[in-house]
């Protein structure tokens, strides 16, 4: 019988030790490393100008990010000294025309903001022969729509009246 309790504390014992060594989470100066978040990155590409419209291209990376896809004439981008800039011309922009239609900024973007690819997407209302920038940059609705990307823009021109 000695035997068999020697034989059982032992194997308590042993059993013990492979769960006492384990790491401990909870640790005081051990954080746990979070994974961070891969960067929200577009793809752009302008397939089709006329006279007054632009129809084009936009691919997220995640296509469950929110992002806000705009198009504005040149100016607006070249008299501009950084991306930063031009972002907040457009909330400015976007937050006088929301109280113009009488309604708040989160509710006017809400209705603004694109997930998922957008293909053959249509802009209309342009002057002819101008110069457009497509701008697209992820935004968080969650967070009064706080930039989540840097932002992405290419160039185009419409077409001249023949």
């Amino acid at each position: 019988m000695k035997k068999i309790n020697w034989l059982l504390s032992a194997m308590m014992l042993f059993a013990l030790s492979f769960v006492a060594c384990g790491d401990d989470p909870k640790e005081p100066g051990k954080k746990p490393t979070p994974t961070p978040a891969p960067e929200l990155t577009f793809e752009l590409d302008v397939t089709e100008t006329t006279i007054s419209d632009v129809i084009f291209n936009v691919t997220p990376s995640d296509l469950e990010a929110d992002y806000l896809s705009v198009v504005v004439e040149a100016k607006v981008v070249n008299s501009s000294e950084s991306d930063a800039a031009i972002i907040k011309t457009l909330y400015d922009q976007i937050k006088a025309a929301a109280e113009a239609n009488g309604t708040t900024f989160d509710a006017y973007m809400a209705e603004r903001v694109k997930r998922g690819a957008l293909e053959s997407y249509k802009v209309g209302g342009l002057k002819s022969d101008a110069k457009y920038y497509l701008l697209v940059f992820g935004v968080d609705a969650q967070n009064s729509f706080a930039t989540t990307s840097k932002l992405y823009y290419e160039q185009f021109e419409t077409k001249a009246i023949q």
